[in-house]
């Protein structure tokens, strides 16, 4: 039987002056929260967030709406029964669809919406913002207009799904019906050209050989389609400086909220970093799925992507966001968030804590015993994903042990590294850059790039200072993993440029790095033993073959998996 529920109510009745209910500030908030709810059964946005203001902004039939979200809430539990799996917790928009139809407006007084939630199809799945949907799960952002191989692989656009003998199921440049040979990599050598050795004379001769940029060898690997199933959205409350009303930060989880009773049973969780594009849903979806390539499904796995929201991305009230500025809006850098954003229009908090707060959470949620089986940790993050990670690992104020966990930072393909003194690799050794170099880059040493000035507020008070920072650092368990075809050294604007680097930073501190990213890390790498001048070797780096600048075949690598999972 088919059944409808329908409920009307007006939103807030104050957003004009010249009435009997008068005007609120409260009113365009209000509504903002309940479009938020209506778009994605957000519980906190009704429940929370606009319940805090109902009284104030003469919403006669606001009730409604929790009775609504209460029935769509039976109606789902009862679905779980009817399915044989008790009384496990589920998303809610994992059984309803929510389909904003009409935003919060106030062409008069009082505010108005539309929207519709439909049930679910049990095998229907929810594929993250502009990713390409096929039958069987969705292909990540990079793939483009990916194409669908029908064995839960996709091909990204301009490619088709081919097997290659000694190699297995690949994509390869799709040319009308012949593909390119002279780029393809020979049947013997299916892997790029030999790596450069040594390193440092790779860094030193322009014209060393290098692994092919990822995309110009005529073929690639698949990627392995996703299905987070939905994509429920929670917030973290967290501290703010000055103290005053709590900031709240958004993040994805696939077992509920941290501490949630679904998560009992998870053994490491991964908190999944998006990068420049601030994809945490694709991010999320994509950590989702190397979760169950390693083997830890049926919630072994709890998955959380942190979403660090820009304007451009639409923050709701007491969300809070970077605006974007370097070095002081850069969240990537550890920049407090922008004070507008809070409830005071004063109160700040660095991403660095954002991570620490999430870290804090799940320790907290460990001792109580609502993740009693939690016992590893990961925070992995790509490309600037990969930079803040890096930096996080240096100021964080989490220390490395005791844990009631153990945790490792993954650093993937980051465009720039904190190097620790002024030296960079010059002549196959470290040593200040040519006077040249220092005049046309006065800033290389300073934060990001180095420690010399410029630190943002979270990591200057730091207590100990930086020694103190950098020998916690080197106590860290960190693995830095690098795309062996993350070598394109150029972007499109630049003229002759003949690979994607994914928006490679060009600029003169980090052209002092290394060519491209590949070169970075080693380079890198080899400072970090330098500086600690230690045996064994401190934290670790893993290259992935046939990888270049792609966070999803990078997770579903065999070294992806196993510095993540495996460990």
């Amino acid at each position: 039987k088919r059944v409808a529920l329908l409920v009307s109510t007006d939103l807030a009745h104050t957003h004009w002056r010249n009435t009997s209910f008068g005007f609120s500030p409260h009113a365009a908030p209000f509504d903002a929260a309940l479009g938020t709810w209506a778009a994605r059964l957000d519980a906190g946005a009704l429940l929370r967030d606009s319940a805090a203001l109902v009284d104030q902004v003469y919403s006669c039939g606001w009730l409604g709406l929790p009775m609504l979200h209460g029935a769509l809430e039976a109606a789902a539990e009862a679905e779980v029964r009817k399915a044989g799996q008790g009384g496990k917790w589920s998303p809610l928009n994992a059984s309803w669809a929510a389909t904003l139809t009409a935003a919060p407006a106030h062409p008069t007084y009082y505010g108005m919406m539309a929207a519709v939630f439909q049930r679910r199809r049990r095998d229907a799945f929810v594929c993250p913002a502009n990713t390409h949907r096929c039958a069987d799960g969705c292909a990540p952002v990079e793939a483009g207009a990916a194409v669908c191989c029908g064995d839960g692989t996709a091909c990204a656009s301009g490619y088709r799904c081919a097997d290659r003998p000694s190699f297995g199921p690949a994509c390869v440049r799709a040319r009308g019906d012949r593909e390119a040979a002279p780029e393809f990599i020979p049947e013997a050598a299916p892997g790029p050209r030999p790596e450069p050795v040594p390193v440092l004379a790779a860094a030193e001769a322009p014209g060393a050989a290098v692994p092919l940029p990822m995309g110009t060898a005529g073929w690639e690997l698949r990627y392995h389609l996703c299905r987070a199933g939905a994509l429920p959205l929670h917030r973290l409350a967290l501290p703010a400086a000055p103290p005053g009303q709590p900031l709240l930060f958004p993040y994805y989880s696939n077992l509920g909220p941290v501490g949630h009773h679904a998560a009992a049973s998870a053994e490491v969780a991964l908190i999944v970093q998006h990068g420049s594009g601030r994809n945490a849903d694709d991010y999320f979806c994509s950590g989702v799925q190397a979760a169950a390539m390693a083997g830890l499904g049926g919630g072994r796995a709890l998955v959380l992507a942190p979403r660090f929201m820009e304007p451009a991305d639409g923050p709701p009230p007491s969300v809070v966001w970077w605006n974007g500025t370097f070095p002081e809006g850069c969240w990537r850098c550890g920049a407090e968030s922008d004070p507008r954003a809070s409830r005071d229009g004063r109160s700040t908090v660095s991403s660095f804590a954002v991570l620490d707060a999430l870290l804090d959470a799940l320790g907290a949620a460990k001792t109580s015993g609502a993740l009693p089986s939690l016992r590893r940790v990961v925070l992995a993050g790509h490309s600037s994903g990969g930079q803040i990670v890096q930096r996080h690992a240096i100021f964080s104020r989490v220390p490395p042990r005791p844990q009631p966990f153990a945790v490792r930072h993954v650093a993937a393909n980051p465009s720039s590294y904190a190097y620790f003194g002024p030296e960079r690799w010059r002549g196959g050794r470290l040593a200040l850059p040519d006077a040249a170099a220092r005049v046309r880059c006065p800033d290389y040493d300073s934060w990001h790039w180095g420690l010399a000035s410029r630190l943002p507020p979270f990591a200057a008070s730091i207590p100990g200072g930086t020694n103190a920072a950098l020998a916690l650092f080197a106590a860290r368990d960190v693995v830095y993993l690098q795309g062996r075809n993350d070598t394109c050294d150029c972007n499109p604007t630049t003229a002759g440029c003949g690979c994607l680097s994914h928006g490679l930073e060009t600029t003169c501190a980090d052209e002092l790095m290394g060519r491209f990213r590949l070169m970075r890390g080693r380079l890198y790498y080899a400072q970090l033993q330098a500086h600690f001048n230690a045996s064994p070797a401190v934290h670790s780096m893993v290259e992935v073959p046939n990888v270049g600048h792609d966070h999803t075949l990078m997770w579903q690598s065999t070294q992806g998996l196993d510095a993540i999972f495996r460990w």
